[in-house]
């Protein structure tokens, strides 16, 4: 039986590999991306300025996988936020998890999300979580 007859992923097709890379500047943060998956890419690559010779304030590492079995049920956005992770959930196929802590995002999109989805949405979301954990408290009063 097969993935799509069990309704159950192939977990062990998550350990994809990542061919495709890019380094670039969104804001002060400084990504290094991999996917395997040329659209995120590119799209990435056409939302930002290209990384160069500057050194910027932060850096993170980005892995993404195109899991092309993942369940295309739904699109409705659930975010998670516990200490230093932060995990969005869009329907049940897809994950991306920002560990403020090893400063990496890794995460798996499912075939309904588009790249540009992922770039202009849901990028947007973990890099504001990961520029407000880098901030220092307020003192309290």
């Amino acid at each position: 039986m097969t993935a799509m007859e069990t309704n159950v992923p192939d977990l062990l097709q998550r350990f994809a590999t990542a061919p495709h890379r890019a380094q670039v500047v969104i804001g002060t943060i400084e990504i290094a991306v991999q996917s395997n998956d040329p659209d995120v890419i590119a799209a990435i690559q056409r939302a930002c300025v290209s990384g160069g010779s500057e050194r910027y304030s932060t850096f993170l590492a980005m892995k993404v996988i195109r899991d092309r079995s993942a369940p295309h049920d739904g699109s409705n956005l659930t975010v998670l936020s516990v200490g230093p992770l932060t995990t969005l959930l869009v329907g049940t196929g897809s994950v991306l998890t920002l560990d403020c802590e090893r400063c990496e995002i890794l995460g798996f999109l499912a075939p309904p999300v588009s790249a540009d989805r992922f770039v202009n949405e849901l990028l947007p979301l973990l890099l504001d979580r990961w520029q407000r954990s880098e901030s220092p408290p307020l003192a309290s009063e």
